[in-house]
């Protein structure tokens, strides 16, 4: 017995160690625990690592930019709206130019019978937009605080311009004045034509200032120039 002792203490050791590399699966009597990890076959293949892709050769195409066209472009597109305009007559495309604020379109007018007529429009940047005349912002400010300016100043002098409102004269001589119009114009229509009347004035438009006065369609350099409104 004493010499076999050694011999079933190896056996139990041996079969302790391989029950060590099978996985614990769960029955009824013992719940499911951690399950040991397989064993790797050393004669399987490795399996295939992923390979990287290659970037395309060549130089890489840039793109496209947006929000730009070309001056043929906007040529193009010009002609072909004033030809739907009137059909009737022969449309020349004469120069386009890039102001950096707008495209400048130049095309020349031909009719049978007329000489031919020089014409340009403005189109936006991008093309969308077409208009005959364009305004700087810093001018535009500058023009309405003249008008101001001067229609203070005419107030200031006892000027007054008296208009029939209904009648296209009086409508121009407002658009003169511009804003300068808010501050000296008095419309004689209803019941307001008496008192023009009575303060003679019979005739639209017409000026009236301290000492003198004047009949017919003034232009606002008229009254910074004449009645020293500069």
């Amino acid at each position: 017995m004493r010499g076999l002792a050694p011999l079933l203490i190896a056996v139990c050791a041996i079969a302790l160690s391989s029950c060590t590399c099978k996985s614990t699966a769960a029955t009824d009597d013992h719940p499911g625990g951690p399950t040991a990890a397989p064993v790797p076959n050393p004669a399987a293949p490795p399996s295939p690592r992923p390979t990287a892709q290659k970037p395309p050769s060549g130089p890489a195409k840039a793109a496209p930019a947006s929000g730009k066209i070309s001056g043929l472009t906007v040529a193009k597109r010009v002609l072909a709206f004033v030809r739907a305009l009137d059909p009737t007559k022969e449309f020349v495309l004469k120069a386009t130019t890039n102001e950096g604020y707008a495209w400048i379109v130049r095309y020349e007018v031909r009719a049978e019978g007329q000489a031919p007529a020089s014409h340009a429009v403005f189109v936006s940047i991008d093309g969308r937009y077409m208009s005959n005349t364009v305004t700087s912002i810093r001018q535009r400010i500058e023009h309405v605080h003249e008008q101001i300016r001067v229609g203070r100043c005419l107030l200031d002098k006892g000027v007054r311009v008296y208009v029939d409102a209904s009648e296209k004269p009086s409508q121009e001589q407002i658009l003169n004045l511009g804003l300068a119009a808010d501050y000296v114009v008095i419309d004689c229509r209803g019941d307001r034509r008496k008192l023009c009347l009575a303060r003679g004035v019979e005739a639209f438009p017409s000026v009236v200032w301290a000492g003198g006065g004047a009949v017919g369609l003034r232009r606002l350099d008229w009254f910074q120039s004449d009645l020293k409104c500069p």
